[in-house]
């Protein structure tokens, strides 16, 4: 959380989710100088205060899934020294073990699903077509064979519109009304 206190935003989101009747799911932003070990910290945190809540969410197998925002900042094999077995940090047969997903933005970035970055799956996070080659409806039906092939998951991304200009004020072109 770069020193900025989220637990009140957090818990009051995984209240209404609750009362909702819905699961959260955690999106792990990036930040200056994220290194794997700092997210495996960030995720024994997310462990520690949260995962008892009725709300967070766990896969069919009890799996927490945490989506792992610009993964592609940091090469495969840091990421493998947390998300593989055989990793120096793994998180692997831990209480931190999940279902960890990369971002998928561009072709090449499947490596990251191989052993040599260990994730689980990819998504494409984007809601603007075109934005990306993961954000290209047109390339879904390749990934969805690659993720089966690879025994990987692929979570393409949808919204209604997508701005993002708020944060990103150089990015008016991918902007898309509702």
């Amino acid at each position: 959380s770069e020193g900025i206190e989220t637990d009140t935003a957090t818990l009051k989101i995984l209240a209404a989710a609750e009362r909702a009747g819905l699961k959260v799911a955690f999106h792990l932003e990036p930040y200056d100088g994220r290194s794997v070990g700092d997210l495996r910290r960030d995720v024994a945190y997310i462990v520690d205060r949260y995962s008892t809540h009725a709300a967070f969410y766990r896969d069919k197998d009890g799996m927490p899934v945490y989506y792992c925002y610009d993964s592609y900042r940091i090469p495969p094999g840091e990421w493998a020294d947390i998300l593989t077995k055989e990793g120096k940090a793994t998180v692997r047969g831990t209480p931190l073990d999940g279902v960890y997903l990369g971002l998928y933005l561009s072709r090449g970035h499947e490596v990251y699903a191989t052993d040599a970055g260990g994730f689980d799956g990819l998504y494409t996070y984007f809601a603007s077509s075109g934005m990306s080659d993961g954000s290209r409806p047109a390339e879904w039906a390749r990934m969805v064979a690659w993720a089966r092939e690879k025994g990987k998951l692929f979570v393409p991304c949808v919204g209604p519109g997508y701005d993002d200009t708020r944060i990103r004020p150089w990015n008016e072109a991918a902007r898309r009304g509702r």
